[in-house]
């Protein structure tokens, strides 16, 4: 059984699939594209100092694998810093529109 992470806004679990908040700042032609999507892997403990991470792969670009704290993995976006920003948090589930974009590209990769 996948191990949840709950939060403020709902609850994650080990791959789910969620979206920064500055997926709402790109240009409408790069919102039909997995930019700023993530597969959650999951969450970890830092081996010396103890503190919770979250664990996420890019389903974009390298495919990179992340590690954040997980208090700031859950945070709230920062509308000091990015005033023009629509999501209330840095990271929520994705939308059932940026699952369809993520499904076609996946489709159009598959094909090459």
């Amino acid at each position: 059984m996948a191990k949840e992470t709950s939060f403020r806004s709902g609850t994650l679990y080990a791959g789910d699939v969620v979206r920064h908040f500055k997926r709402d700042l790109l240009p409408d032609e790069e919102k039909r594209t997995p930019r700023y999507l993530y597969r959650i892997i999951g969450s970890a403990k830092h081996t010396e100092s103890g503190e919770e991470l979250m664990i996420y792969e890019a389903l974009y670009g390298d495919g990179g694998l992340y590690a954040r704290p997980l208090e700031m993995f859950l945070g709230e976006t920062d509308l000091t810093k990015y005033p023009s920003a629509v999501q209330r948090f840095r990271f929520e589930k994705a939308s059932d529109e940026d699952m369809q974009f993520l499904s076609e590209e996946m489709e159009r990769s598959c094909e090459e």
